[in-house]
């Protein structure tokens, strides 16, 4: 399962996809109802290939080194005129779109800060506006912000997470993959303690042990 086997895109749409693309095997999405996909059909819930939940996500908020702004501020931060532009991802499809404006609103800021706000498709195009500039801000995911390119570029604020709905990270397995040999071992790996230790490095909370 060598990175040219990878599908990228957004929680909304990747269950169409998966239905429709027949090399997908395994997906992972920041979701908050897996017992939808049960239901569904979509996924097959025998032990091993039971959905899996491997992380929960965090938001920050991200801004650029060139508009020393004061982080110590927190969310407020988003008021300073300087910021003319917020990015986010799209609150009606994307996972991490939904805890920003949940996390706005906790603080009172999502009436004041509508009018600047522009939507990405998912969390990763949210990020591609703040770095090309074509956003002053962005909240995105705390394992985008710790990116090479983007800590190199600007400072990040933790979002506290009593601010939204926990971002619960899944993974599971499709029936095509089923009785793969290289979709056990990948499982395997993501059970490991190699697997928990790049997760946490990257920004993720990892569940408690059941």
């Amino acid at each position: 399962m060598g990175s040219n086997n990878i599908r990228q895109g957004r929680t909304g749409s990747g269950w169409g996809r998966a239905r429709a693309d027949r090399f997908l095997v395994v997906v992972f999405v920041a979701f908050d109802n897996p017992d939808a996909l049960l239901a569904q059909n979509l996924v097959i819930a025998a032990s091993l290939y039971r959905i899996s939940q491997y992380a929960i996500g965090m938001i920050v908020l991200w801004t650029p080194k060139k508009l020393s702004l004061d982080s110590n501020q927190g969310l407020d931060i988003v008021l300073d005129s300087r910021i003319k532009k917020l990015a986010i991802a799209n609150p009606r499809h994307a996972p991490y779109g939904c805890a920003a404006e949940e996390s706005l609103r906790y603080y009172g800021l999502w009436d004041k800060v509508h009018g600047k706000l522009v939507f990405g498709e998912n969390v990763s195009q949210t990020a591609q506006f703040a770095q090309a500039g074509a956003a002053n801000a962005a909240i995105i995911a705390l394992s985008i912000a710790l990116s090479p390119d983007l800590k190199k570029m600007g400072n990040y604020w933790i979002i506290p997470t009593e601010s939204y709905k926990k971002l619960d990270q899944v993974y599971a397995v499709l029936p095509r993959g089923e009785h793969k040999s290289d979709v056990k071992t990948f499982l395997r790996f993501l059970d490991g303690e190699k697997s928990k230790r790049i997760f946490s490095n990257y920004g993720f909370i990892l569940p408690q042990s059941k």
